[in-house]
């Protein structure tokens, strides 16, 4: 008997510390999100100068499998962040259309430069495998990616990257495993 009280004891704690940091995760917006997945290069081996324009996904296919986009934003981007996108520190899309929509208008100068401190991120799952990681930078006044392949990427159309982040959903969960 003492056994099975422990257990419900136990199951009840760790059920009430669940609500608890949902509701936290609900009212604030923030999540504590660990990315365990490598990030893959995509461009390895490509031929890409300083002022050619790159459309990061064009090497993806929307269509097939099961895709998933996550942006991961730091607390100290929450205070400036782009009022088009909700403050919260995960949100997350798997519709198509908006990523087909990402293809084609998610278009970037190649700069070689270096956009400073990038504290937020850009992940892309194609059937939960990482396929695409960067920084991004989705401020008020300033939006870019950052990463190791191409430094920062300048976008041509801003206007849109926002209008399509804006369009990511909310992420409840208060331990996201990316």
């Amino acid at each position: 008997m003492k056994i099975k009280k422990r257990i419900f004891k136990v199951i009840i704690i760790f059920s009430l510390l669940f609500f608890v940091s949902a509701a936290f995760t609900f009212f604030t917006g923030y999540s504590l999100v660990l990315p365990i997945s490598t990030n893959k290069k995509l461009y390895l081996n490509a031929e890409f100068n300083p002022g050619d324009t790159l459309a990061i996904f064009s090497k993806f296919d929307f269509t097939k499998d099961n895709w998933k986009a996550y942006l991961v934003i730091s607390h100290d981007d929450l205070k400036d962040l782009n009022p088009a996108i909700s403050k919260f520190t995960c949100l997350k899309t798997s519709n198509r259309k908006l990523l087909l929509r990402m293809q084609k208008s998610w278009k970037f100068k190649i700069t070689n430069g270096d956009a400073g401190t990038v504290a937020s991120d850009f992940y892309l799952y194609k059937n939960g495998i990482l396929v695409y990681k960067s920084g991004i930078i989705l401020l008020k006044i300033s939006q870019r990616l950052q990463n190791e392949e191409f430094g920062e990427l300048v976008p041509i159309n801003s206007k849109e990257i926002v209008n399509t982040c804006g369009q990511f959903h909310k992420v409840y969960w208060p331990v996201v495993f990316l």
